[in-house]
């Protein structure tokens, strides 16, 4: 790709001030008002994967690999920690700042089958059931939801699947709880859709493939990002929002609501 590439997993919003994660053609990479904040890394490979922000802390999500091992890495105003050993390949997907605790959700692969990880400031949870490879997470009051790009979620450790019929294929990219509603967004098989509380709504249907990316509601609004072809798109309650399309491929990685 050109040597300027970059792309954005993970977007947060505080006052007026944006921050995003991602990388570009270095590595990982975490963006203050499209500057660059520093990270530091042990080893030359890193990935950065979501991003939070409490106060005038900066968490990014993301993993570090050598030539051997994958870390679930988590960074605070760029400094470093290490949350896996090394002994199973592992990964951080996800940070949220809740209660002034600081959690994030991962997985580690244990003899190939991945497994839902979460740690609390620093330390793992227990969690009585897996939802394999996290794809997001979002706290409600006292309540963690950790999602899978399997069709189920984790609601405070325990699997809550959705059902599904047969013949169908879905997949989970995000998450968000409002009032006393649970969305999650994906695909179903290769169309863009999201749920609430376990009930399926297609965003696009036909012959082009797409899916959902992120997802957000609030005042019983639902905004959805994803992409519909090559291009970027985003929903407001299944309907298409209108976005520039550029001449190359794009896609719209994440969806953030300021109040």
């Amino acid at each position: 790709g050109p040597a300027n590439k970059r792309e954005l997993t993970s977007l947060y919003v505080s006052g007026n001030d944006v921050y995003a994660a991602g990388s570009d053609k270095t590595g990982a990479k975490c963006w203050k008002n499209g500057l660059p904040i520093p990270l530091k890394f042990r080893w030359n490979e890193a990935s950065a994967k979501s991003i939070c922000v409490s106060g005038p802390d900066v968490y990014v999500a993301g993993s570090e690999r050598n030539l051997m091992q994958t870390f679930a890495v988590l960074w605070k105003n760029g400094e470093r920690t290490q949350l896996t050993d090394g002994r199973e390949w592992a990964e951080a997907n996800a940070v949220a700042v809740s209660g002034g605790d600081v959690y994030v959700a991962g997985c580690e692969y244990i003899k190939g089958t991945p497994v839902t990880r979460c740690w609390r400031n620093g330390t793992q949870i227990e969690l009585s059931d897996s939802c394999g490879e996290v794809t997001a997470m979002y706290i409600s009051g006292k309540d963690i939801y950790i999602c899978s790009n399997d069709w189920s979620y984790l609601k405070n450790g325990k699997l809550v699947a959705l059902k599904v019929e047969d013949g169908f294929i879905p997949s989970f990219a995000s998450i968000c709880v409002s009032g006393t509603d649970v969305y999650v967004c994906g695909r179903m098989n290769t169309n863009a859709a999201y749920w609430k509380n376990g009930t399926m709504f297609l965003l696009s249907e036909g012959e082009i493939e797409s899916g959902a990316t992120s997802i957000a509601g609030v005042n019983g609004d639902v905004y959805v990002s994803g992409f519909a072809g090559d291009y970027a798109k985003c929903w407001k309650n299944g309907q298409s929002l209108p976005i520039e399309k550029k001449r190359v491929w794009s896609k719209a990685n994440a969806v953030f609501i300021a109040q």
